[in-house]
């Protein structure tokens, strides 16, 4: 019984710990033990985009204890685990980007889903909040360097765009080079902390905590955006009822406490 990591781009890794994975009862009835008889497609293949890659290779290698199935893990782009569904190469999708879920459905692809876990938006800044920067109205102070990414780009980006429209507020576009780069999702923090951005949009889920030298500013949820992470089981999956015991198993007691231990709301807000 072994977990397999699948890095987009990369070489096919075992994930370390899977093999030493032990059978926990707790865990055996939640995810329901296969029948001996039971034929397997090949492993169960399991997609989603990085930012819940820590908690999967947490919870995957107990499913595997649990049930015996073997589990082919592959995290990369929302928009690459998009076309694993629709070339018929995933069995399960977990989408953050939710207009990736309802192209899906337009297509007629979806035959089961399920909300696993919800988070939502908060605001970066340098460690100290130097700028005193109190809440999303503030952000529209001429003296403030935001970053905010492109909305085609990613289900942040959109979330981000939407909560600035319903606070009625217009960020100017930043300017700014570091070392000759432009500012992106990944590097924004980066830029904060060398004091060449005041401020960026971050889930408040981040894996780890933020980045040195920066700090998370909490926007309350009655004046948030709230994003569901999402369970998809596409009409081409070749294994749709083992896929669906591993959403059962992701809803678990057992699996909400990694959730919520990784910043996630477990279930949907």
């Amino acid at each position: 019984m072994r977990c397999v990591l699948v890095l987009l781009g990369a070489t096919v890794l075992a994930c370390g710990g899977c093999e030493a994975a032990r059978v926990d009862p707790t865990a055996a009835r939640e995810a329901g033990s296969l029948a001996s008889a039971e034929t397997l497609a090949g492993p169960l293949r399991v997609c989603s985009g990085g930012h819940v890659r820590p908690i999967f290779e947490e919870l995957l290698p107990a499913f595997e204890a649990a049930t015996g199935a073997e589990v082919a893990y592959q995290t990369g782009s929302s928009g690459r685990m998009l076309d694993a569904c629709r070339r018929g190469t995933a069995d399960l999708y977990v989408a953050a980007d939710l207009r990736h879920v309802r192209a899906l459905e337009r297509a007629d692809q979806v035959a089961a889903k399920m909300p696993l876990a919800h988070h939502r938006l908060a605001i970066l800044v340098r460690a100290g909040n130097p700028k005193h920067i109190r809440d999303v109205a503030d952000l529209a102070r001429p003296d403030l360097r935001v970053y905010v990414e492109d909305p085609a780009g990613c289900q942040i980006a959109d979330a981000t765009r939407r909560l600035l429209d319903a606070h009625h507020v217009t960020v100017g576009s930043a300017e700014v080079r570091l070392q000759g780069e432009a500012p992106n999702a990944r590097s924004a923090a980066r830029f904060i902390r060398a004091g060449h951005l005041d401020a960026t949009f971050v889930w408040d889920s981040m894996a780890g905590g933020p980045p040195d030298g920066t700090e998370v500013l909490r926007i309350p949820p009655e004046a948030n955006v709230t994003v569901n992470l999402v369970a998809v089981v596409p009409r081409s999956a070749a294994q749709k009822a083992l896929a669906e015991r591993l959403i059962r198993f992701l809803r678990s007691p057992r699996a909400e406490a990694v959730w919520r231990r990784f910043g996630f709301r477990p279930g949907p807000p």
